[in-house]
């Protein structure tokens, strides 16, 4: 993988910074288990790596630039050719988007809003589990939502959290001959008083690698990688990567916006980077042929 890639479209006050530490960061290598290397296999057809997440992870459509999800931006970070975008034919759901190289296809499923209970009540992850085929991958980020008390039809416990990934996610993905991968949550722009960018939902993150361990899944830890990134780029100088916007320059955020939470462009870009990144720790991108 090629470390600046996405980094050349962000903001010019953090690139450097930011390929700093993602270059560091390229040397290491999480050697994947011997259950992961046979879950993988070896198939001849163009595999389908579903994405099941929240907003941070959704595709947006163009009108609502400069607001973006990593999702919609993982396909250029999986091999060098030109790609498509159409909707796919298999979902009722307005919101989703596949993305087609010549080499793999990236299915996303994510939602605004959604956690793993709201996910699962409207039946888009059912849409996966009739779509995913032998040797296609899963991705799953959530957490975000699963915290929310105030909204109890999305609310977990972390035990809860836990289960639910398990039993109604991570093993009808299997059954299926799919390959679950677990993505912890992005990181907020969240600082500590000694200027390091606090890993977000730290509680559902610990479930995440809990079960990852458990079952012996790949996981990306995209919580900690973006939350190391924001660290060395900045508290101020991130600003380029979340949906922090002036008044009156883009026309669907009219009173700008001062957003932690939630990506632009260039922070899409980034994340979609270190995801691709992670996919590559686990060895499964290569076993992709990407």
């Amino acid at each position: 993988m090629r470390i600046s890639r996405s980094l050349t479209e962000c903001n010019e006050s953090s690139r450097q910074e930011a390929e700093a530490a993602l270059a560091a960061k390229a040397s290491c290598r999480f050697r994947p288990s011997q259950a992961i290397r046979q879950e993988v296999g070896t198939l001849n057809r163009k595999r389908t790596i579903y994405l099941a997440g929240d907003s941070t992870v959704q595709s947006y459509p163009a009108a609502e630039s400069p607001r973006g999800g990593w999702g919609q931006y993982l396909i250029r970070f999986l091999g060098n050719d030109r790609h498509t975008e159409q909707r796919p034919e298999n979902t009722s759901f307005e919101n989703c988007m596949l993305y087609e190289n010549s080499r793999v296809r990236v299915d996303n499923r994510a939602m605004a809003g959604r956690s793993v209970r709201t996910f699962l009540a409207e039946g888009r992850m059912q849409e996966i589990l009739d779509a995913v085929q032998e040797g296609d991958l899963v991705l799953m980020q959530f957490g975000h939502n699963d915290a929310n008390r105030a909204k109890q039809e999305r609310f977990a416990e972390p035990e809860q959290f836990y289960e639910l990934l398990r039993d109604r996610m991570v093993s009808p993905v299997r059954d299926r001959g799919g390959i679950p991968v677990l993505v912890t949550p992005i990181a907020m722009r969240v600082f500590s008083q000694d200027g390091k960018c606090e890993i977000s939902f730290p509680e559902y993150r610990v479930q995440m690698l809990r079960l990852s361990e458990d079952e012996k899944l790949a996981l990306v830890d995209l919580g900690k990688k973006t939350a190391d990134l924001n660290t060395k780029v900045g508290q101020e100088a991130c600003k380029s990567i979340y949906l922090w916007l002036p008044e009156g320059k883009y026309g669907f955020f009219p009173q700008g916006s001062s957003d932690d939470a939630h990506l632009k462009t260039q922070g899409a870009l980034c994340y979609a980077h270190l995801a691709a990144e992670g996919l590559n720790e686990t060895g499964l991108q290569r076993q992709l042929n990407v």
